[in-house]
This record gives C-alpha cells, sequence and structure tokens, in this order.
C-alpha cells in the first residue's frame, strides 16, 4: 500500500484526466518493455494484462477526445 500512495504523491496535482491516462499508458508501456527484459521468456499472462491496461488507456484517451470536440 505505501508503494501506492507513493506513486500517487508522485503524480503532478495540475494534471487532467486526461494527462493523467496518457501518463499511465506511457508507464505501461515502459512497464511491458522491462517486464520482457526481466522475465526470460516473457511471462504471457502479465504481457496480456499490461497489453490489457494500455488498450483501456488509448481507449478512455479516444472517448475524452471525442467528447472534448
Amino acid at each position: 500500500m505505501k508503494a501506492i500512495r507513493t506513486l500517487l504523491h508522485d503524480a503532478p496535482e495540475a494534471e487532467t484526466a486526461e494527462e493523467d491516462i496518457r501518463s499511465a499508458a506511457q508507464s505501461l508501456l515502459l512497464a511491458e518493455d522491462r517486464a520482457q527484459v526481466l522475465t526470460i521468456p516473457a511471462d504471457p499472462v502479465l504481457t496480456s494484462l499490461i497489453r490489457s491496461a494500455q488498450a483501456r488507456c488509448f481507449k478512455a484517451l479516444f472517448k475524452l477526445g471525442k467528447e472534448g470536440t
């Protein structure tokens, strides 16, 4: 639980929801790369979970973009 608080504490407070989602998507891309380096062979379940979270972030960004226009 402490790690979660640390991550949330490190996030800038002035970010919009869209910026938060974009940052999360970038973090997930980096996490996927790192997970593949650290788990040889790559863990298919972990990779699937990360990619699912990435897809949800990008879907949310797309929806936010449509609502903003």
